[in-house]
């Protein structure tokens, strides 16, 4: 596995044969958690957020001293070559892992340690949702925005009020896939080409077709400034505005450090 990230991602089949023969990664309940990213050596450690997309555009961890990497995937098989071959995964002494419940990273805590031997992998105990409960308050809270689930609500009720997405169009301060409407189905906004939820504030989304809607159904903008809405035709709305940019595209990570975004 010296041969560099070419080489490593060649390995694949071997690690990922060899990674169940392997125990998930220590535990860690929230108040360790926090004590050990605060006594990380920010140089040498990384948090990853093994989550998809639309989950981390809504709400990640973020620490004064340990950068994030956002993996940026659509779905678990895109993680195995990413993490073989984003530079950021490499020599570290640390890394600690996280998703919503904890369920993914039991499975991807095995391949990172059958990838990179030499670095300790930490996994946070029952995954955000757990760590969002044990907290007593928000000083204590590392966690950024909310919590995305895979049920009618969209977000875990459990937060504390920092918004961390932004719309897609105007960029204003954003973190609601729904425009007002959860828990209910069929009224997210969703890419016209991959569906991928994306966030579109309720003052930009009427000037838009989303994936589902068709030129004068408003039955999806319950809640929207219809007032805002132009007598024109509509364009569709995209991931990337006017057109797609994940369909068949490689995830393209992010790295977060102190605040921004490399």
């Amino acid at each position: 596995m010296s041969g560099g990230k070419a080489a490593l991602s060649a390995e694949l089949p071997r690690i990922q044969n060899e990674m169940m023969k392997l125990s998930p990664s220590q535990h860690l309940t929230a108040e360790e958690w926090n004590d050990k990213l605060r006594r990380a050596d920010g140089e040498n450690a990384l948090l990853l957020d093994v989550r998809n997309i639309y989950e981390s555009r809504v709400g990640h961890f973020s620490s004064s001293n340990v950068p994030t990497l956002l993996t940026n995937t659509r779905k678990y098989s895109d993680l195995p070559e990413l993490l073989a071959e984003n530079p950021n995964m490499k020599d570290k002494e640390e890394v600690f892992m996280y998703c919503t419940g904890g369920v993914r990273c039991e499975r991807v805590s095995m391949l990172v340690q059958a990838m990179y031997p030499q670095t300790k992998v930490y996994q946070l105990k029952g995954g955000i949702q757990r760590y969002l409960r044990e907290l007593e308050n928000e000083k204590m809270c590392l966690f950024k925005g909310k919590n995305f689930v895979f049920d009618p609500r969209r977000t875990d009720p459990v937060h504390f009020g920092e918004t961390v997405g932004h719309c897609l169009v105007c960029e204003a301060p954003h973190d609601d896939y729904d425009n007002g409407n959860a828990p209910s189905e069929s009224k997210e906004a969703r890419c016209n080409t991959c569906r991928m939820l994306v966030l579109i504030c309720s003052q930009c989304r009427p000037r838009y077709l989303c994936w589902g809607e068709s030129e004068g159904e408003e039955g999806k903008l319950e809640g929207a400034d219809l007032e805002n809405k132009s007598r024109e035709p509509r364009p569709r709305l995209y991931c990337s505005i006017d057109r797609c940019v994940h369909e068949g595209a490689r995830p393209q990570p992010e790295l977060l450090k102190l605040g921004t975004r490399e």
